[in-house]
């Protein structure tokens, strides 16, 4: 799982349910928050949005089998 943005609860998961398929759970920063408004002008701007297939976190097995076939396009999101 990648989290984007901070989740309004908080994530939890045992140890066994990541470790016997090497799953992970990531974060990260993008950029500092001047740089980040200057690229939400900038594709405002121009007209730019992402590409993406939303699928809700119930459809997980769905959205997944529509990844391994490559059958998605672009990127798969799951909202929860």
């Amino acid at each position: 799982m990648c989290v984007v943005g901070i989740p309004s609860g908080t994530i939890t998961a045992t140890a066994m349910s990541l470790l016997p398929e090497e799953k992970r759970i990531v974060g990260g920063v993008t950029a500092s928050p001047t740089r980040n408004r200057q690229m939400l002008e900038f594709v405002a701007r121009h007209g730019i949005s992402a590409a993406v297939e939303t699928f809700p976190v119930a459809d997980v097995e769905h959205a997944l089998d529509r990844v391994r076939r490559g059958a998605a396009r672009y990127r798969v999101v799951l909202e929860l």
